[in-house]
């Protein structure tokens, strides 16, 4: 993101994706557990948009150094032991990603039907950064939400709920994570699954507005 600090419009779309994006995405994980009866998130002060509570420091690092900014949030507290449980805590997990996508589909809208330059850069670079906030917070590895619905439904072997542990628990799943989006940048010839499925959602998003 830091590349953009000359370019004051892209930098705004950018900043505006990614401090709505995941501040929201946590407070929308935190009001769907809440209004399912798991109180965990009210405890911990997650329903309040407290930078302290949703900021993850491997992910603000990933969105100041990654290009657009793709990054992501702390963990929100959900209640997942319970099998009995696991479809609305899927539910709430899975919020998270509908509200950025939703975002994504805002900005592609504006961007596609503003003619104000400037309104068009801002919400061009923020549909970019928004794709990429998506992408990654739907991969399969915890603690992101997507990895952590997909635990939800592993086998509850103890090798699975081990790598469950120290991927959520410890900071494997945070490290992987900012790998992915990092990784790519300092070796160029590496595969960047992030920005090609990012790319894809991106233009799939403005052909359905266009």
């Amino acid at each position: 993101m830091l590349r953009y600090l000359t370019h004051p419009y892209q930098l705004l779309g950018i900043a505006l994706a990614v401090f709505v994006g995941l501040i929201g995405q946590n407070l929308v994980q935190a009001w769907v557990a809440n209004a399912w009866g798991d109180r965990e998130p009210r405890r911990q002060g997650f329903l309040r948009p407290d930078l302290s509570k949703h900021i993850d420091p491997l992910g603000a690092v990933a969105c100041i150094v990654v290009y657009f900014g793709w990054g992501f949030a702390a963990p929100v507290p959900i209640e997942t032991r319970f099998r009995r449980q696991r479809f609305r805590a899927t539910v709430a997990l899975l919020s998270g990603p509908a509200f950025l996508l939703a975002l994504l589909f805002a900005a592609a809208w504006i961007a596609t039907n503003t003619t104000n330059g400037r309104v068009y850069e801002t919400a061009l670079y923020a549909a970019a950064s928004l794709s990429g906030l998506t992408v990654l917070s739907l991969f399969p590895i915890p603690p992101l939400p997507g990895g952590r619905a997909y635990f939800l439904y592993a086998p509850v072997s103890p090798g699975w709920q081990r790598a469950r542990y120290h991927l959520a628990e410890g900071h494997l799943g945070r490290l992987i994570a900012l790998g992915f989006v990092l990784l790519p940048i300092l070796f160029p010839l590496l595969p960047d699954p992030v920005r090609d499925l990012a790319d894809s959602l991106r233009n799939w998003v403005f052909r359905t507005v266009s």
